[in-house]
């Protein structure tokens, strides 16, 4: 599991559960496509997350908020190994296919490489929908 650590400022707390927004850190502009995937970005352009707290914070509070993504590694699988698997083995039920019908054609294999691909890629949209980051305040730095 991947946790990062990054500064917010309060902006209401109503029970456990606290909206932050997250401050950038250093040279970071927050128009990356890492962070713009991690934060809810609102119209204003803020970034902002609802934490968990156990912490006594009020609005306008600096607080430090631990960034925890679960399913990081089921991630890296599903964007990096899944689609290489998946064009493997589409290629292979091209070749199987072709065998059978007795066919020399490559391209019956190339399109079960593409079938292979776009299921793979359904495979990760609807698996990224669930893989959200948990982010919990574990300091108040001030007022």
């Amino acid at each position: 599991m991947a946790e990062f650590i990054e500064q917010g400022l309060v902006l209401s707390r109503e029970g456990s559960k606290t909206v932050v927004k997250i401050v950038p850190q250093g040279n970071c502009s927050r128009s990356c496509p890492g962070c713009s995937a991690f934060f809810q970005q609102q119209l204003s352009g803020e970034f902002t997350a609802e934490a968990d707290s156990e912490i006594d914070t009020q609005a306008g509070d600096e607080v430090k908020i631990r960034v925890k993504y679960p399913h990081f590694y089921k991630g890296l699988f599903l964007v990096f190994v899944l689609p290489v698997i998946s064009l493997f083995l589409g290629y292979e039920a091209g070749v199987f296919i072709t065998g059978i019908i007795g066919s020399q054609k490559d391209l019956l294999k190339y399109v079960f490489m593409a079938v292979g691909l776009i299921l793979s890629v359904f495979i990760i949209v609807k698996s990224g929908r669930n893989c959200k980051p948990q982010y919990t305040i574990i300091k108040k730095l001030s007022k």
